[in-house]
């Protein structure tokens, strides 16, 4: 195993692999623990994904159809459900394969995998706190400028 140490990561080198040492870890802490418990939680994973995909479409809808939400509250509203739908539809399934290249102990499958979800996750999640934060900042608004909220 060589090592090379980047500007902010760390790469390892396995056979022809190249993985962060993070995800190298990790892939190794997952590999040594049981193999019933990894089958688990790729199930759960599998079922999560269909949770994250049906609930978010769900809030869409109904989103959609309500008519007394202010349009800019809307905007913000809509914009939870978007990014959690993404992590339902892109993030949650490659942390799921990425799972089945550990089980089916494929190194190579889990690295590529490991990188592309990484970048996916943290962008949804980045997403996903930022329009947090704005429906709190619009929400704390309403309560503070009452009447004159919609006018503001």
């Amino acid at each position: 195993m060589i090592s090379t140490k980047g500007a902010f990561f760390s790469t390892v080198m396995v056979e022809n692999y190249s993985c962060y040492e993070q995800d190298f870890q990790e892939y190794h802490y997952i590999k040594e623990s049981s193999w019933h418990w990894s089958v688990f939680i790729c199930t759960e994973k599998r079922g999560f994904i269909h949770c994250a995909v049906f609930g978010n479409a769900i809030t869409l809808l109904a989103l959609y159809r309500c008519r007394t939400i202010h349009s800019s509250t809307k905007a913000l509203f809509y914009s939870l459900p978007f990014s959690d739908f993404g992590v339902g539809m892109v993030a949650q399934p490659l942390q799921f394969e990425s799972g089945l290249g550990v089980l089916r102990a494929d190194l190579h499958l889990f690295c590529s995998i490991q990188l592309f979800y990484t970048a996916v996750a943290y962008f949804f999640c980045s997403v996903s706190f930022v329009t947090m934060t704005a429906i709190s900042i619009d929400r704390y608004l309403a309560l503070y400028f009452r009447m004159r909220y919609r006018v503001v």
